[in-house]
């Protein structure tokens, strides 16, 4: 629904003579606006624990590299 909506603001600024660079500065913080929305929204980012108690990295084999 985004890239709808944004498609349509495109348009209209492009229409208007805002130019390319305004949207690419819009395109550009979006990202940004949507990455401090998440950490809002949740506040604790922690790897997921199943009832062994173990992160599910650990299960999946998965470490991120972190293990050595």
């Amino acid at each position: 629904m985004g890239g709808v909506v944004f498609g349509q603001v495109v348009g209209y600024l492009l229409d208007s003579s805002y130019g390319w660079g305004l949207v690419f500065a819009l395109a550009g913080s979006f990202h940004v606006v949507a990455f401090m929305i998440i950490c809002l929204a949740i506040p604790s980012i922690a790897p997921l624990r199943l009832g062994s108690g173990k992160p599910v990295a650990a299960i999946s084999g998965f470490d991120g590299g972190l293990r050595k």
